[in-house]
This record gives C-alpha cells, sequence and structure tokens, in this order.
C-alpha cells in the first residue's frame, strides 16, 4: 500500500512540476512554458516572490514590474523599499532556469503555472560541490496591471445640435483574473 501510495504521489508531483537534473529534457518544458506566458502578452504585473536562500533578502517582495522589468519592490515584512535589482521578475526567472539548465544545475525542479506559464515554484542546487548554493525560489499572487494600461475609451457618439454631450466610457479587453 505504501509503494502505491508513493508512486501516485510521484506521479501527481510530476504532473505539476518538471524534474531539471543534468540529464533532463527540461528545455521542451521550459520553451512551452515561455510560450503560455508570452501569449497572455504580460508585460506589467504585481508578483510576491519569496527566495530561500544564503542571499541578500529572504522576506517575500511585492515586486512591480513594468514592460518586463522590475520597477520596485517591497519588503512584506518590514515595508520596507528593496532595491529592485536584487529581485526577479517573470523573465528573469525564465533566464535563471535557462541558465540553470545550460550549465547543467545539479538540482533543477520547476513547477509552471497551468495557465499563465510562469515558474511558480524552483528548488535548485547549482553545484554539488559548492556549499551554500542551493534554494528555492516561489511566486504567488500574480496580478496583471494591464487593466488599467489597456483601458481605453469608446469611441464617442457625433454630438448631434442641442443634445447632451456624448459620453464615452471606460472599457477594458481585460477579464477577471483567476
Amino acid at each position: 500500500m505504501r509503494r502505491l501510495l508513493t508512486i501516485g504521489l510521484a506521479l501527481t508531483l510530476s504532473a505539476c512540476s518538471d524534474a531539471l537534473g543534468p540529464n533532463g529534457g527540461s528545455t521542451v518544458n521550459l520553451a512551452s512554458a515561455k510560450a503560455r506566458w508570452l501569449s497572455h502578452g504580460l508585460t506589467d504585473y504585481q508578483i510576491t516572490v519569496t527566495q530561500s536562500c544564503f542571499c541578500a533578502n529572504i522576506h517575500p517582495l511585492r515586486l512591480t514590474v513594468l514592460a518586463d522589468t522590475v520597477r520596485t519592490a517591497t519588503d512584506l515584512v518590514t515595508g520596507q523599499s528593496v532595491d529592485p535589482r536584487l529581485a526577479m521578475g517573470v523573465t528573469q526567472l525564465f533566464d535563471f532556469i535557462a541558465n540553470g539548465i545550460a550549465k547543467p544545475a545539479a538540482k533543477l525542479d520547476v513547477g509552471y503555472d497551468a495557465v499563465y506559464g510562469f515558474p511558480y515554484e524552483i528548488d535548485y542546487d547549482l553545484s554539488e560541490q559548492v556549499a551554500d548554493d542551493e534554494g528555492s525560489i516561489t511566486v504567488r499572487d500574480l496580478q496583471s496591471l494591464q487593466t488599467t494600461a489597456r483601458q481605453g475609451t469608446a469611441p464617442a457618439a457625433p454630438a448631434r445640435r442641442g443634445s447632451a454631450p456624448a459620453v464615452t466610457l471606460p472599457f477594458s479587453i481585460f477579464t477577471a483574473e483567476p
């Protein structure tokens, strides 16, 4: 029974993530996830990123990303601003994964969001011979900022003499977020 449970758990986990080791076929998984991300056209968004490692900041960071560049990073524990160059948005996370595949990393396990394709969990060990280079990154709370960026005004109806001015209402081509 224990063996059956272990096999079931392994199959469940493999459906949610990609084990990317030195011999893994991870480039296809990365390309598929990246294509899914790009198909949504999200370049302006907010995410919460938590990095567990021997690094500068291990508190959750709320990032504001505009034009695929991290513009602000706020430490959610202290409320203080953090240098945005210390944070990685989705594009930089894809680059991090690609570098881990190319090197190859001793361990690189990645879970990709089923809808948007962004990496929501990365467990890594860059080298078995180097101490303290392993860690994990989690991404959550994706919120598009393009709802407001993509809002416009509906075309105004031609004004008629003696009528009230035409009213333009904002509209959005973006619908609800998950």
